[in-house]
């Protein structure tokens, strides 16, 4: 009895951390009109495997209707590169981004409001306050140091269908 209610106990916890975020855009990161853009989730915390990308505007005079613009992108991709041929959205601050089951797009497992800057316009700054530097050492000895700020903005994000194998080789990411 006791471990049939600690198990029901434990599934909840885990059901509840186990979340998926939009981190970008957000109110704070816009898109820019006319540019490739990035969207980004919390792959690591994502009890799904795959999802529909769908864009909706609370202005039905700028988009009538929800639309599927991505059809399929996988979860451990953690992020996509929205190009110019993907998406033209109009300069908007009503739009909102939303992941989704890919057979039924009214399934939402999240969503994020955003806005639509003019083509042109700078992308936001990334603020962070961590800074700190890390040692480490293997056949050999290594030092890196990371400070100041975020590296989101500066990251080189994996191209959708390539390996993480391929990605290692090209020297895309680090093991």
């Amino acid at each position: 009895m006791f471990s049939r209610r600690f198990l029901a106990a434990a599934a909840l916890v885990a059901a509840a951390q186990a979340q998926l975020t939009i981190t970008n855009p957000s109110p704070s990161s816009w898109w820019v009109a006319g540019s490739a853009n990035t969207l980004a989730w919390t792959c690591d915390t994502s009890p799904y495997s795959a999802y529909t990308v769908v864009v909706s505007n609370s202005d039905t005079t700028i988009l009538s209707a929800p639309l599927a613009l991505i059809a399929s992108v996988p979860n451990y991709d953690c992020s996509f590169t929205v190009n110019q041929q993907q998406s033209s959205l109009a300069v908007s601050n009503t739009w909102t981004v939303s992941l989704a089951n890919a057979v039924n797009i009214s399934d939402i497992y999240a969503s994020a409001q955003f806005e639509v800057k003019a083509a042109g316009t700078a992308y936001p700054t990334s603020s962070s306050s961590a800074s700190g530097t890390a040692t480490g050492s293997a056949a050999g000895s290594s030092s890196t140091s990371a400070s100041g700020k975020s590296s989101a903005a500066s990251t080189n994000y994996i191209p959708v269908g390539m390996s993480m194998g391929a990605a290692l080789l090209l020297g895309l990411v680090v093991a």
